[in-house]
């Protein structure tokens, strides 16, 4: 989900240590994703939380563009 507008932003930003935290804990979450590690009502609540009707590669993926939108807004990326 990208921001399709300036309405669709947060009126406060994360600053960068938040954001690279966060990339940190969603680089955790993807881990125990794709080695099958988290528990199913887990796996079910973070597909709930990102809009996610898939299964874990689904999940994956989902916590993968967060993580590539977090990373666009500390600047790593021009585009994404």
């Amino acid at each position: 989900m990208l921001a399709d507008t300036a309405t669709d932003l947060c009126p406060r930003p994360l600053s960068q240590d938040d954001a690279t935290a966060l990339i940190g804990v969603l680089a955790v979450l993807q881990g125990h994703v794709l080695s099958h590690e988290l528990d199913g009502d887990v796996a079910a609540r973070l597909r709930r939380r990102v809009g996610v009707d898939g299964g874990d590669a689904e999940l994956e993926a989902a916590l993968d563009n967060l993580d590539q939108r977090l990373r666009h807004a500390l600047e790593e990326y021009d585009e994404l």
